[in-house]
């Protein structure tokens, strides 16, 4: 990546289950994902849930808000599904957006009406795991009404 602000958003079910069964399930194919007992990447050990995950990329773009809405767009008729899911596999639900800022250009962390009620209908967290990048220079840094 270069020094662009850049954006992944997906939504993540974790529990005890095989990541097979939730696909077969939802009909949708995770984009990643581990199984419990699956060897962690970056610490040693291994994992004891289950992890299906289905989202974009990491992107170059300011409009999180939009991309999120892109990720559910194919979940948005599964909400059955989802909850038979997490009643049978006593799972959570969670909504990633992961903003990495640089240069202080900080995307837009916006949840519109239909991602707030796609979470309340299956009881989905909503996460932001934010990454802020050192500023070229303290000077540079800009007011909001300066943007």
């Amino acid at each position: 990546m270069g020094t662009e602000t850049t954006c992944k958003s997906y939504f993540c079910i974790i529990g005890e289950f095989q990541l097979s069964e939730i696909t077969s399930l939802l009909g949708i194919l995770n984009t990643a994902g581990h199984q419990i007992g699956d060897n962690k990447k970056y610490i040693q050990g291994q994992y004891d849930w289950s992890s299906w995950i289905y989202g974009s990329d990491v992107e170059e773009r300011r409009d999180a808000d939009c991309q999120l809405e892109e990720v559910i767009e194919k979940l948005l008729s599964k909400v059955e599904i989802l909850k038979q899911i997490k009643q049978k596999y006593d799972c959570q639900f969670r909504i990633t957006q992961v903003p990495i800022v640089e240069n202080g250009e900080c995307p837009a962390l916006v949840f519109s009406p239909k991602v707030i009620d796609f979470c309340a209908q299956i009881g989905a967290d909503i996460d932001i795991d934010l990454y802020v990048n050192p500023y070229p220079d303290e000077n540079e840094l800009l007011t909001i009404d300066e943007r």
